[in-house]
């Protein structure tokens, strides 16, 4: 059952709470999805959803939302992974008949991978390329157009072909338009190596809350390995095992 893996007592806010409230939740990360329901799961919030600019809602029910991705929480496990795996979302919301009782999402994923992967799996089938990158002087407005697209979470950030770090949603919640990305794009802090196995990638991965690891090689960064990699990789594992039938995207 997706109960052994599964993020239990999500926060769960109703269509009046203010939008204020709802940053302070996502504001430092730990948080990153809030519910949204009022008897019935009505969708997800998360830190995009809630620091877009321009964004002049004052309650949770003056926003939009897409029909969100939920499984009832008797689902096997396996089922929930390939449900997220096989989606453009990062979240399942885990329902007991209509209340919310647990999420599952990527993050969860990977730290599922973090303790079931084989300790001798190479990272080199798994990875991602070609490396997208977004140049350091490009501004937090166009950066945040071109993640809006929504093909990309992250992109590396270059300088004159040096590699400065990883740019992600979070590092732009609370930047200004104006911004150079290079203010707002925290150093550098993890890579990985073409020897790396994937089971230690995905364990650094979960441990620090990483969603995507270039790949460093002899010519600079030659990949990256992100969430939706590792997950690739354990839905493989668990169809090798028997854990999971393969079904078409």
């Amino acid at each position: 059952m997706i109960t052994s893996w599964m993020a239990s007592e999500p926060v769960v806010v109703d269509p009046q709470t203010s939008l204020q409230d709802c940053r302070e939740f996502l504001q430092d990360g730990l948080v990153r999805y809030l519910i949204v329901a009022d008897d019935v799961l009505i969708g997800v919030l998360d830190a995009p959803s809630v620091f877009a600019p321009g964004c002049r809602a004052r309650v949770v029910g003056e926003l939009s939302f897409s029909e969100p991705l939920s499984a009832p929480v008797r689902t096997p496990a396996a089922e929930v992974l390939a449900t997220l795996h096989e989606s453009s979302r990062d979240v399942v919301v885990l329902l007991d008949e209509s209340m919310p009782v647990g999420t599952f999402s990527e993050h969860d994923a990977v730290r599922v991978a973090a303790e079931l992967l084989p300790l001798d799996l190479p990272i080199t089938r798994f990875t991602t390329k070609p490396v997208l990158t977004i140049d350091a002087d490009v501004s937090v407005a166009d950066a945040r157009v071109r993640l809006e697209e929504g093909v990309v979470r992250h992109f590396i950030v270059t300088h004159r072909d040096e590699m400065l770090g990883v740019l992600s949603w979070r590092d732009l919640r609370v930047a200004r338009d104006e911004e150079r990305v290079s203010e707002c794009v925290a150093a550098l802090q993890w890579s990985i190596g073409w020897g790396e196995s994937l089971r230690n990638a995905a364990a650094r991965m979960a441990r620090y809350r990483i969603g995507l690891l270039p790949v460093l090689g002899a010519t600079g960064v030659e990949a990256v390995l992100s969430r939706t990699d590792v997950i690739t990789a354990l839905r493989e594992h668990l169809q090798s095992v028997g854990c999971i039938e393969a079904r078409a995207v």
